[in-house]
């Protein structure tokens, strides 16, 4: 939800494209943060107006009929997708790896009536949403939490550029708390990876999941196998420096993967890539 105004951005960016000719650029905008002596905050153009707000979600969601309307339609989605006959075309079709995501995570575990909640508040109140979410970056600070951000460069939903500038702040940031001059110096893990799409030119047509869901091509195994390889890293590092800490008990797992990735546990204490 907090990316609601850049989603915007680039629905108006089709539109126009379509009607005007004009350049299509999923972009969205050029900055969503400005940086404070204190920390981020939004930037002028990543405001809303009143006619942007979603009127019509919120007078639908203020009805009782909203929450058994949409609660059947979660579960209408979750029956069909626990068909195995669906979920095996499911597995046959070379589909964008979000889409994937969406059918074996989202659709089955998340409450569509939460979610227009959350997007409806984003919309009628952007700034105080952006800073609510704001907060949370300062706590992963405060609490020296892992961080690891993941996007595609060519998001539709989501924008990349404010992933880069949350990263961007809050590497500055650990750097500064832990008085170091370098990345592989942090105690902390701040990690920011940007998937590429392979091919040169973005699909034009409306109808792909690059405009409906996000911007990625049938590129779904190797997406997959990033993301996989991020996570398990992220992972295995921050558990391996939690048991050399004594907070945790060594696990076989994280030992093995340590030595087979050619983790040397006395030179990695020192260094976070």
């Amino acid at each position: 939800p907090t990316d609601g105004l850049h989603t915007r951005e680039n629905i108006r960016a089709v539109i126009s494209h379509y009607q005007q000719k004009t350049h299509l650029d999923y972009s969205g905008f050029a900055r969503v943060y400005h940086q404070l002596n204190d920390g981020l905050a939004t930037t002028e153009q990543s405001t809303v107006s009143k006619k942007d707000s979603l009127p019509g979600l919120n007078y639908f969601l203020d009805s009782r009929v909203a929450e058994p309307v949409v609660g059947g339609l979660n579960f209408l989605l979750r029956s069909l997708l626990n068909n195995k006959s669906v979920q095996q075309r499911l597995l046959n079709i070379n589909s964008p790896y979000v889409l994937r995501l969406v059918g074996n995570r989202l659709l089955k575990r998340a409450s569509f009536y939460g979610l227009c909640k959350e997007i409806n508040a984003a919309m009628h109140n952007p700034d105080e949403y952006q800073r609510r979410h704001l907060k949370a970056l300062d706590l992963i600070l405060e609490y020296d939490i892992p961080f690891l951000s993941i996007i595609h460069e060519d998001d539709f939903l989501v924008s990349a550029q404010r992933h880069k500038e949350e990263y961007e702040y809050l590497l500055a940031q650990r750097k500064r708390k832990e008085g170091v001059t370098k990345a592989a110096e942090l105690r902390t893990t701040v990690r920011h990876i940007r998937l590429q799409r392979k091919q040169e030119e973005l699909p034009l047509d409306p109808l792909n999941p690059h405009l409906m869901i996000i911007a990625t091509s049938n590129e779904t195994n190797v997406i997959a196998r990033q993301i996989t390889a991020a996570i398990s890293r992220f992972v295995n590092e921050n558990v391996d420096r939690a048991t050399r800490k004594g907070k945790l008990k060594s696990l076989a797992s994280v030992r093995k993967w340590m030595r087979e990735n050619g983790r040397n546990p006395k030179r990695f204490s020192k260094r976070v890539a």
